[in-house]
């Protein structure tokens, strides 16, 4: 495959790649055939690493400018992802092209508004007991802040 590129490089959290289009197949095969040899079916499974789990009661503004302080985030030092357990979903609402959820969730008499983007397909699950991977954000609205949460992954509760 390397004979067939003409430049090359990136680093630990990228790759680029150019190479002539009369080469794209051979290359393409051939890289194929590498991630056959070195890759197993669990290396293909994608994980989330969850920092801590949170009780609703616990997300609010003071949170929420506490994570913002440990910024810049990226490669190294990844926004915190947080978990819900066992929440209910007390109401939702398909958003934008329909492919987004806007969800409020219930936790021990404590309520939150969150949303979940390109999730529509798994809200069959809201209809149940839920776990939530979160990141915790911000709302403005008409002036107003306030503590919000973006869901990055949904799972039925296995409580």
């Amino acid at each position: 495959a390397q004979k067939s590129l003409l430049q090359y490089g990136g680093h630990a959290h990228a790759a680029g790649v150019t190479l002539a289009e009369d080469a794209f197949q051979q290359f393409r095969e051939a890289f194929e055939s590498v991630g056959q040899e070195r890759l197993s079916e669990d290396d293909l499974i994608p994980e989330l690493k969850i920092d801590a789990c949170l009780d609703i009661a616990e997300v609010n503004l003071s949170l929420f400018d506490a994570i913002e302080r440990l910024a810049p985030f990226g490669a190294g030092n990844a926004r915190p992802v947080y978990a819900f357990k066992n929440v209910q979903v007390e109401s939702y609402k398909f958003v934008g092209d329909g492919s987004h959820v806007s969800m409020n969730i219930n936790m021990g008499g404590q309520r939150l508004r969150g949303i979940a983007f390109g999730k529509a397909d798994q809200a069959p699950l809201l209809d149940g007991r839920v776990d939530l991977a979160i990141r915790i954000t911000e709302n403005h609205w008409r002036g107003n802040r306030s503590a919000e949460f973006q869901v990055r992954d949904i799972r039925k509760s296995e409580f």
